[in-house]
């Protein structure tokens, strides 16, 4: 049977925050966002019929506004793997520690994040 093979795949990182108006909330609190890419990553149909594995590189940019930006691939292994590594960055959520309306991103620019391909064993 062919098709996709679908993995869950969990990216987390931190990114501190810059400094800004934040009241009474504590300093531990205000000055972290936790990024975390929890998507499932889809084994694309390409490197599957073709035995695909390994990591792609994929950097980018987290602008003011707490947003990515500037997604782009490093290092690369085609096949759909590169296109499947940006689709799943550009879809991770971002959850706060603070209000919304208290948060200002410092800009940081080529944050690097491996993900990687690996084909599970048939069974």
């Amino acid at each position: 049977m062919q098709g996709h093979m679908i993995f869950t795949t969990i990216l987390t990182f931190f990114y501190l925050l810059s400094s800004g108006q934040t009241n009474n909330l504590s300093k531990k609190d205000s000055n972290k966002v936790l990024f975390t890419c929890a998507n499932e990553l889809k084994y694309p149909a390409k490197a599957e019929q073709n035995n695909i594995q390994g990591t792609v590189v994929v950097v980018f940019d987290i602008d003011s506004n707490c947003n990515y930006v500037n997604i782009r691939i490093e290092k690369g292994i085609g096949f759909g793997c590169d296109e499947e590594a940006i689709r799943l960055v550009s879809h991770c959520k971002k959850t706060y520690n603070v209000p919304r309306s208290l948060i200002k991103c410092t800009p940081k620019f080529n944050i690097k994040l491996p993900v990687t391909f690996t084909k599970p064993d048939d069974e």
